[in-house]
């Protein structure tokens, strides 16, 4: 019999098998022949009636990629806003100890299990040490239960179910404190309710949970399921999930905690969270939509509030797709990126003792933000500390703003097809690979990258990861080799890669932005790494690194660049700057690491010039983020000298300033 793996949620089942894990939708692809730059998909987020909408549209180079991508229109009905109610109005239900005193209509009372069976509001409170609430109206009925300081515990059953209804709203009556525990004992058999077929990977297990009558829950609900007002919840369960709704699960307000075995909160079709504080401790997921069965479900829409989650799998994970409008987010998974060892000599010491990815169930998913379809971040304040990628879609990744401090024992942002960077701040200061996808269109945005191997890398490349099949590894969806690429128009740019600074398995389109590279001072990786062009039109880039490997800008570019390889190591934090044949300081850096190597491509080298780089300058400490811009720097010893009369010009023994030969 197959035991539990870790933190696996428990079942009640006995007699039949359950397989178990997530079915996520596959991606669709429609290529026609286009040359434009990509879109911009269009969003838009109003409070109040909330209407979201998500729509992507994006062309890759010589060819248009559409991603099967639908709108999601989440409409808040009055009811999921309102946590008004009327004491005069309500059915009083009182809870003492083992007693229940019900004064109204609406509800019955069996031993220790209350019945609602009609549509209106309950007014529920006192102590219920062992029972039930259960919601079973006629399927037009909107049910109201108003939590006013309760506490119930279930020992035999979910404490609060919801068999039957239109929809439940749970009121948290202000100022109020309530708490509902799933005490439910563990099965002695943990293996009990788990099947898997032998003949498959552990990976590809389906997921039938949501097609069973299980109450695997504290809440449970087959019906939509709203929680509102300005009280605070809390929901404990050593049995299973958190809160588990088999419909539309919307959340509106409140303050709520959730400890569980299980995920912390689940809703099948989607999840909506408005104005609402969460603080979830879950052995699995943190937050999970589950419907990947059918078009436009399994959807994720967080808008404000405060999410907190520590969970032992997925931080949040979406079925469909998952869009953040605000709000703040503070998510660890897996224990953290910490728990990972990164190796600083590429991936051949992936695997290497202590190294916890190496010795858990690489089947376990710890990612911080998960989307089958797509994760769209608007705006907002996310923090994560993965122990597997910080932020992942199995299709596509949009950022338009918000502030992203991201540490990931794995990817910081991967995209099995697609990213667009289009504003926000983002920091990913732990990271194997900090940005991955088969085409990644930075528009703007700040964004600094910490790796221990690539910082920003495009269908895997040639990197040690991919050709050593590290634990998690990911895949990619274009398949074109004219749509693997990089295309850089504006923003600012760190890029700290131990491996390759920028690994790009395709084509690289460079039209504005700051770009600044630190790269490996390991002869096997380059600052710059690419095996179709490199086409440069404007902005300014600086990449630095070893000499064994490096690259500059082709001569498909517009904009002039050089690449200098020096004869000897240049220490860290040494002052180097570049200057004209009038002595002006085009730009001066300070490298984190020893280099040997430089590239420079900047609108102030012009056609003709003669350009002298000098170490051990006097910047007067002006030099911000390893990078100065338009400032004179005194003093230098001049180490390499040479007259721009090609669109790249180099210095010293340089043999890669195309694309790199051999390469697959």
């Amino acid at each position: 019999m197959r035991k539990q793996r870790p933190g696996q949620c428990r079942t009640m089942k006995s007699a039949s098998y359950i397989q178990i894990v997530s079915i996520l939708l596959a991606v669709m692809l429609l290529a026609s022949s286009c040359s434009s730059l990509p879109t911009e998909t269009e969003s838009e987020a109003t409070s109040g009636s909330t209407q979201i909408i998500s729509n992507a549209t994006t062309e890759a180079g010589g060819i248009k990629t559409e991603t099967d991508i639908s709108s999601v229109v989440v409409n808040l009905k009055d009811e999921d806003l309102d946590d008004s109610w009327n004491e005069t109005q309500v059915t009083g239900i009182l809870f003492q100890e083992s007693a229940i005193t019900i004064d109204g209509d609406g509800a019955t009372v069996n031993g220790s299990i209350v019945t609602i069976t009609a549509a209106g509001t309950y007014l529920l409170s006192g102590i219920l040490n062992d029972g039930q609430i259960l919601v079973n109206a006629d399927k037009e009925a909107i049910v109201r239960l108003v939590l006013n300081d309760i506490m119930l515990t279930g020992m035999k059953a979910a404490p609060l179910q919801v068999q039957s209804a239109d929809k439940v709203i749970l009121i948290l009556a202000d100022a109020s404190e309530n708490t509902i525990t799933d005490a439910r004992p563990a099965l002695l058999d943990v293996g009990d309710g788990i099947a898997v077929d032998e003949t498959e990977d552990a990976d590809e297990e389906v997921e039938t949970e949501d097609n069973t009558d299980e109450v695997n829950a504290a809440i449970y609900s087959k019906e939509d399921l709203t929680i509102t007002g300005d009280g605070h919840l809390a929901v404990v369960t050593t049995f299973c999930h958190g809160i588990n709704c088999k419909d539309d699960l919307v959340i509106t307000g409140g303050t709520i905690a959730i400890q569980s075995a299980g995920d912390g909160i689940r809703g099948r079709d989607s999840v909506v969270v408005q104005n609402a504080d969460l603080k979830i401790d879950s052995d699995e997921d943190g937050i999970r939509s589950s419907n990947s069965n059918e078009a436009d479900m399994g959807n994720i829409v967080l808008e404000s509030g405060l999410i907190e989650i520590t969970a032992g799998r997925d931080g949040i994970q979406a079925a469909g797709q998952l869009l953040i409008y605000g709000g703040t987010l503070v998510i660890s998974t897996g224990g953290g990126s910490a728990t990972v060892s990164h190796s600083t000599a590429g991936a051949q010491d992936w695997r290497r003792p202590g190294s916890v990815t190496a010795q858990a169930d690489e089947t376990v998913s710890t990612k911080g933000l998960k989307a089958a379809t797509a994760v769209i971040i608007n705006s907002g304040s996310i923090t994560i500390d993965a122990a597997d990628d910080a932020v992942h879609s199995n299709n596509l990744i949009e950022i338009r703003g918000g502030t992203l401090l991201l540490n990931s024992g794995d990817d910081g942002i991967h995209a099995d097809t697609m990213i667009s960077i289009f504003g926000g701040s983002i920091t990913i200061g732990r990271s194997y690979e900090g940005i991955e996808s088969a085409a990644i269109y930075i528009h703007d945005g700040d964004i600094r990258i910490t790796a221990s191997d690539d910082a920003i890398n495009i269908a895997g490349g040639v990197d040690g990861s991919a050709m050593n099949g590290r634990p998690g590894q990911n895949n990619f969806s274009l398949s074109e080799s004219s749509a693997q690429r990089l295309e850089i128009h504006g923003g600012s740019i760190i890029a700290d890669g131990q491996g390759d600074g920028i690994d790009v398995n395709g084509t690289i389109l460079m039209t504005g932005g700051t770009v600044l590279v630190y790269g490996p001072t390991s002869d096997m990786n380059g600052a710059l790494d690419y095996d179709g062009t490199f086409t440069i039109t404007g902005g300014l880039l600086v990449a630095s690194g070893s000499a064994g490997m490096a690259q500059a800008p082709d001569a498909s570019s517009s904009q002039h660049s050089i690449l200098v390889n020096l004869s000897s190591v240049i220490p860290a934090e040494t002052v180097i700057h570049v200057t004209n044949s009038t002595g002006d300081t085009i730009i001066a850096f300070s490298p984190i690491r020893t280099i040997q190597s430089l590239v420079v491509s900047s609108p102030d080298l012009k056609h003709g010039d003669t350009v002298t780089i000098y170490t051990g300058g006097d910047s007067g400490d002006k030099i911000v983020d390893g990078l100065l811009i338009g400032e004179t720097v005194q003093g230098g010893v001049p180490v390499a000298s040479l007259t721009l009369n090609q669109v790249t010009t180099t210095f010293g023994s340089v043999g890669m300033a195309g694309g790199r030969p051999g390469r697959r």
